[in-house]
Protein backbone atom coordinates (compact mmCIF):
# COMPACT_ATOMS: atom_id res chain seq x y z
CA UNK A 1 0.00 0.00 0.00
CA UNK A 2 1.34 3.46 -0.92
CA UNK A 3 2.29 5.59 2.06
CA UNK A 4 0.54 8.98 2.18
CA UNK A 5 2.65 12.04 2.89
CA UNK A 6 1.10 14.53 5.34
CA UNK A 7 1.39 18.29 5.62
CA UNK A 8 3.78 19.16 8.42
CA UNK A 9 2.27 22.64 8.87
CA UNK A 10 -1.23 21.21 9.36
CA UNK A 11 0.05 18.62 11.84
CA UNK A 12 1.82 21.29 13.89
CA UNK A 13 -1.35 23.42 14.02
CA UNK A 14 -3.33 20.39 15.17
CA UNK A 15 -0.69 19.60 17.76
CA UNK A 16 -0.92 23.11 19.21
CA UNK A 17 -4.66 22.57 19.67
CA UNK A 18 -4.03 19.16 21.29
CA UNK A 19 -1.51 20.69 23.68
CA UNK A 20 -3.93 23.43 24.77
CA UNK A 21 -6.64 20.80 25.27
CA UNK A 22 -4.22 18.77 27.38
CA UNK A 23 -3.69 21.76 29.68
CA UNK A 24 -7.45 22.14 30.13
CA UNK A 25 -7.69 18.40 30.78
CA UNK A 26 -5.04 18.72 33.47
CA UNK A 27 -7.04 21.41 35.27
CA UNK A 28 -10.22 19.36 34.94
CA UNK A 29 -8.59 16.21 36.35
CA UNK A 30 -7.11 18.22 39.20
CA UNK A 31 -10.55 19.52 40.12
CA UNK A 32 -12.02 16.01 40.05
CA UNK A 33 -9.18 14.66 42.19
CA UNK A 34 -9.66 17.37 44.82
CA UNK A 35 -13.41 16.78 44.92
CA UNK A 36 -12.96 13.03 45.38
CA UNK A 37 -10.34 13.58 48.05
CA UNK A 38 -12.74 15.80 50.00
CA UNK A 39 -15.48 13.21 49.61
CA UNK A 40 -13.46 10.15 50.68
CA UNK A 41 -9.74 10.04 51.37
CA UNK A 42 -9.22 6.44 50.20
CA UNK A 43 -11.28 6.84 47.04
CA UNK A 44 -9.59 10.19 46.45
CA UNK A 45 -6.06 8.75 46.70
CA UNK A 46 -6.93 5.83 44.38
CA UNK A 47 -8.51 8.23 41.91
CA UNK A 48 -5.49 10.53 42.00
CA UNK A 49 -3.14 7.62 41.24
CA UNK A 50 -5.29 6.41 38.32
CA UNK A 51 -5.77 9.89 36.92
CA UNK A 52 -2.04 10.63 37.31
CA UNK A 53 -1.10 7.54 35.31
CA UNK A 54 -3.57 8.51 32.61
CA UNK A 55 -2.29 12.08 32.50
CA UNK A 56 1.36 10.98 32.36
CA UNK A 57 0.56 8.77 29.36
CA UNK A 58 -1.13 11.74 27.69
CA UNK A 59 1.93 13.90 28.33
CA UNK A 60 4.27 11.21 26.94
CA UNK A 61 2.14 10.89 23.82
CA UNK A 62 2.09 14.66 23.31
CA UNK A 63 5.86 14.97 23.82
CA UNK A 64 6.57 12.16 21.36
CA UNK A 65 4.32 13.74 18.73
CA UNK A 66 6.10 17.08 19.14
CA UNK A 67 9.40 15.22 18.90
CA UNK A 68 8.28 13.59 15.68
CA UNK A 69 7.06 16.86 14.16
CA UNK A 70 10.25 18.72 15.04
CA UNK A 71 12.84 16.10 14.06
CA UNK A 72 11.35 14.68 10.86
CA UNK A 73 11.50 16.57 7.57
CA UNK A 74 8.78 14.43 6.01
CA UNK A 75 5.89 12.73 7.81
CA UNK A 76 3.67 9.94 6.52
CA UNK A 77 0.33 8.66 7.77
CA UNK A 78 1.77 5.50 9.33
CA UNK A 79 4.31 7.56 11.30
CA UNK A 80 1.47 8.67 13.59
CA UNK A 81 0.60 5.16 14.72
CA UNK A 82 1.18 4.48 18.41
CA UNK A 83 3.92 1.89 17.77
CA UNK A 84 5.90 4.54 15.88
CA UNK A 85 4.97 7.45 18.11
CA UNK A 86 6.62 5.59 20.98
CA UNK A 87 9.53 4.43 18.82
CA UNK A 88 11.83 7.12 20.25
CA UNK A 89 12.95 8.97 17.12
CA UNK A 90 16.43 10.51 17.30
CA UNK A 91 17.45 13.93 16.11
CA UNK A 92 20.48 12.41 14.39
CA UNK A 93 18.40 9.65 12.80
CA UNK A 94 20.67 7.42 10.75
CA UNK A 95 20.30 6.93 7.05
CA UNK A 96 19.96 3.17 7.62
CA UNK A 97 16.53 3.82 9.17
CA UNK A 98 15.51 5.55 5.94
CA UNK A 99 16.65 2.63 3.80
CA UNK A 100 13.75 0.60 5.22
CA UNK A 101 11.36 3.25 3.90
CA UNK A 102 12.56 2.98 0.30
CA UNK A 103 9.84 2.45 -2.28
CA UNK A 104 11.27 1.35 -5.63
CA UNK A 105 10.45 3.64 -8.53
CA UNK A 106 10.56 0.66 -10.90
CA UNK A 107 10.17 -3.08 -10.54
CA UNK A 108 12.92 -5.13 -8.87
CA UNK A 109 15.21 -7.70 -10.48
CA UNK A 110 16.54 -5.31 -13.10
CA UNK A 111 19.68 -6.32 -14.95
CA UNK A 112 22.92 -4.42 -14.46
CA UNK A 113 22.53 -2.28 -17.56
CA UNK A 114 19.05 -1.19 -16.46
CA UNK A 115 20.37 -0.36 -12.99
CA UNK A 116 23.17 1.79 -14.41
CA UNK A 117 20.66 3.58 -16.65
CA UNK A 118 18.47 4.30 -13.61
CA UNK A 119 21.43 5.79 -11.78
CA UNK A 120 22.44 7.90 -14.79
CA UNK A 121 18.90 9.19 -15.05
CA UNK A 122 19.33 10.77 -11.61
CA UNK A 123 23.06 11.44 -11.84
CA UNK A 124 24.56 12.11 -15.26
CA UNK A 125 28.06 12.30 -13.74
CA UNK A 126 28.02 8.77 -12.38
CA UNK A 127 30.82 6.56 -13.71
CA UNK A 128 30.50 2.81 -13.37
CA UNK A 129 34.21 2.17 -13.80
CA UNK A 130 35.27 4.88 -11.35
CA UNK A 131 32.73 3.77 -8.77
CA UNK A 132 33.94 0.17 -9.03
CA UNK A 133 37.46 1.52 -8.47
CA UNK A 134 36.18 3.25 -5.32
CA UNK A 135 34.59 -0.02 -4.18
CA UNK A 136 37.93 -1.79 -4.65
CA UNK A 137 39.67 0.79 -2.48
CA UNK A 138 37.00 0.74 0.26
CA UNK A 139 36.99 -3.04 0.36
CA UNK A 140 40.79 -3.09 0.64
CA UNK A 141 40.52 -0.73 3.64
CA UNK A 142 37.91 -3.06 5.10
CA UNK A 143 40.21 -6.09 4.82
CA UNK A 144 43.19 -4.11 6.14
CA UNK A 145 41.15 -3.08 9.17
CA UNK A 146 40.41 -6.73 9.94
CA UNK A 147 43.98 -7.91 9.45
CA UNK A 148 45.43 -5.07 11.51
CA UNK A 149 42.54 -5.08 14.02
CA UNK A 150 42.10 -1.36 13.43
CA UNK A 151 38.52 -0.33 12.67
CA UNK A 152 39.55 3.30 11.99
CA UNK A 153 41.12 2.34 8.66
CA UNK A 154 37.68 2.07 7.05
CA UNK A 155 35.88 4.68 9.21
CA UNK A 156 35.77 7.45 6.55
CA UNK A 157 33.65 5.33 4.22
CA UNK A 158 31.04 3.96 6.65
CA UNK A 159 27.86 5.37 8.14
CA UNK A 160 27.75 5.57 11.93
CA UNK A 161 25.67 2.42 12.26
CA UNK A 162 27.84 0.39 9.87
CA UNK A 163 30.97 1.55 11.66
CA UNK A 164 29.65 0.54 15.09
CA UNK A 165 28.86 -2.95 13.77
CA UNK A 166 32.33 -3.20 12.27
CA UNK A 167 33.86 -2.03 15.52
CA UNK A 168 32.09 -4.86 17.34
CA UNK A 169 33.46 -7.30 14.75
CA UNK A 170 37.01 -6.05 15.23
CA UNK A 171 36.64 -6.35 18.99
CA UNK A 172 35.44 -9.92 18.51
CA UNK A 173 38.49 -10.76 16.39
CA UNK A 174 40.80 -9.06 18.91
CA UNK A 175 39.55 -11.29 21.72
CA UNK A 176 40.06 -14.51 19.82
CA UNK A 177 42.75 -16.92 20.94
CA UNK A 178 44.11 -17.21 17.41
CA UNK A 179 44.76 -14.38 14.95
CA UNK A 180 43.08 -14.50 11.56
CA UNK A 181 45.20 -13.84 8.49
CA UNK A 182 43.89 -12.69 5.11
CA UNK A 183 46.53 -12.38 2.41
CA UNK A 184 46.69 -11.87 -1.36
CA UNK A 185 43.22 -10.32 -1.30
CA UNK A 186 41.74 -9.43 -4.69
CA UNK A 187 38.26 -8.84 -6.06
CA UNK A 188 37.24 -11.20 -8.83
CA UNK A 189 33.78 -9.92 -9.70
CA UNK A 190 31.54 -6.92 -9.02
CA UNK A 191 27.84 -6.90 -9.89
CA UNK A 192 25.18 -4.21 -9.46
CA UNK A 193 22.22 -5.90 -7.77
CA UNK A 194 19.74 -3.09 -7.13
CA UNK A 195 19.25 0.66 -7.03
CA UNK A 196 16.34 2.16 -5.11
CA UNK A 197 15.26 5.68 -4.26
CA UNK A 198 12.90 7.34 -1.82
CA UNK A 199 11.88 10.97 -1.56
CA UNK A 200 15.24 11.82 -0.04
CA UNK A 201 17.70 8.90 -0.24
CA UNK A 202 19.31 6.54 -2.73
CA UNK A 203 20.43 2.98 -2.06
CA UNK A 204 22.83 1.02 -4.27
CA UNK A 205 23.52 -2.66 -3.57
CA UNK A 206 26.43 -4.58 -5.07
CA UNK A 207 27.62 -8.15 -4.79
CA UNK A 208 31.33 -8.86 -5.00
CA UNK A 209 33.43 -11.99 -4.93
CA UNK A 210 36.76 -11.66 -3.15
CA UNK A 211 39.59 -14.15 -3.51
CA UNK A 212 42.08 -14.56 -0.68
CA UNK A 213 44.16 -16.87 1.44
CA UNK A 214 42.37 -17.08 4.78
CA UNK A 215 43.73 -18.92 7.80
CA UNK A 216 44.40 -18.61 11.55
CA UNK A 217 47.72 -18.67 13.39
CA UNK A 218 48.68 -18.96 17.05
CA UNK A 219 51.07 -16.73 18.99
CA UNK A 220 54.04 -18.53 17.45
CA UNK A 221 52.77 -17.94 13.92
CA UNK A 222 51.86 -21.58 13.37
CA UNK A 223 48.79 -22.25 11.23
CA UNK A 224 46.07 -23.79 13.38
CA UNK A 225 43.11 -23.45 11.03
CA UNK A 226 42.87 -23.18 7.25
CA UNK A 227 45.61 -23.41 4.63
CA UNK A 228 47.95 -20.49 4.02
CA UNK A 229 48.66 -21.75 0.49
CA UNK A 230 45.07 -22.30 -0.58
CA UNK A 231 42.92 -19.60 -2.17
CA UNK A 232 39.24 -19.31 -1.37
CA UNK A 233 36.41 -17.21 -2.78
CA UNK A 234 34.29 -15.19 -0.35
CA UNK A 235 31.13 -13.45 -1.64
CA UNK A 236 30.01 -10.16 -0.07
CA UNK A 237 26.94 -7.95 -0.30
CA UNK A 238 27.69 -4.22 -0.03
CA UNK A 239 25.05 -1.52 0.35
CA UNK A 240 25.85 2.14 -0.30
CA UNK A 241 23.56 5.07 0.40
CA UNK A 242 23.58 8.80 -0.27
CA UNK A 243 21.24 11.77 -0.20
CA UNK A 244 19.07 11.98 -3.30
CA UNK A 245 20.23 14.66 -5.69
CA UNK A 246 23.92 14.39 -4.81
CA UNK A 247 26.08 14.00 -7.91
CA UNK A 248 29.02 11.66 -8.27
CA UNK A 249 32.26 13.66 -7.99
CA UNK A 250 34.75 12.34 -10.54
CA UNK A 251 37.34 14.99 -9.67
CA UNK A 252 37.86 14.02 -6.00
CA UNK A 253 39.66 10.72 -5.25
CA UNK A 254 37.88 8.41 -2.84
CA UNK A 255 40.67 8.84 -0.28
CA UNK A 256 40.23 12.63 -0.21
CA UNK A 257 37.60 14.56 1.73
CA UNK A 258 34.58 15.18 -0.55
CA UNK A 259 34.06 18.57 1.12
CA UNK A 260 37.49 20.20 1.40
CA UNK A 261 39.40 17.95 -1.01
CA UNK A 262 42.29 17.30 1.37
CA UNK A 263 43.66 13.89 2.32
CA UNK A 264 40.93 12.05 4.14
CA UNK A 265 41.36 11.78 7.90
CA UNK A 266 38.36 11.58 10.21
CA UNK A 267 37.68 11.28 13.92
CA UNK A 268 35.63 8.62 15.67
CA UNK A 269 32.39 10.40 14.77
CA UNK A 270 33.19 10.62 11.05
CA UNK A 271 34.13 14.33 10.96
CA UNK A 272 36.97 15.43 8.68
CA UNK A 273 39.94 16.59 10.77
CA UNK A 274 40.67 19.36 8.25
CA UNK A 275 37.27 20.99 7.66
CA UNK A 276 35.28 19.53 10.59
CA UNK A 277 32.44 18.36 8.33
CA UNK A 278 30.53 15.13 8.89
CA UNK A 279 31.17 13.17 5.70
CA UNK A 280 29.58 9.83 6.58
CA UNK A 281 25.93 10.86 6.19
CA UNK A 282 25.62 10.59 2.41
CA UNK A 283 25.45 14.36 1.99
CA UNK A 284 28.51 14.34 -0.31
CA UNK A 285 28.32 10.95 -1.99
CA UNK A 286 27.82 7.24 -1.51
CA UNK A 287 28.87 5.78 1.87
CA UNK A 288 28.88 2.16 2.97
CA UNK A 289 25.84 1.40 5.09
CA UNK A 290 26.18 -2.38 5.26
CA UNK A 291 28.61 -5.15 4.35
CA UNK A 292 27.89 -8.85 4.75
CA UNK A 293 29.95 -11.89 3.87
CA UNK A 294 27.96 -14.80 2.44
CA UNK A 295 29.63 -17.95 3.70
Amino acid sequence: MERRKLSKGTLIAEQVVYTVMLLYLAMFLLAIARALLDYNQVIGIISIVVLSIFFVLCIMYTIQRWRLLITREEIYDDDLKLRKIFGFYRNDELLEQEVERFVPEDEDNLDEEAIINKILKNDEYFSKSMFISDVYYIYKCYEDSICKLDETLVRPFMTDDCYMKHKVLINKYSNRKYKEKRTNVTIRTVAFDSYKTSSGKESLTLSITARMKKYCVNEDGKVVDGDKDEYMDVPYILTFIRKKGVKYDQSTPVDNCPHCGKKLKVNEDGYCLECDVDIDTGEYGFVLSDIKSIE
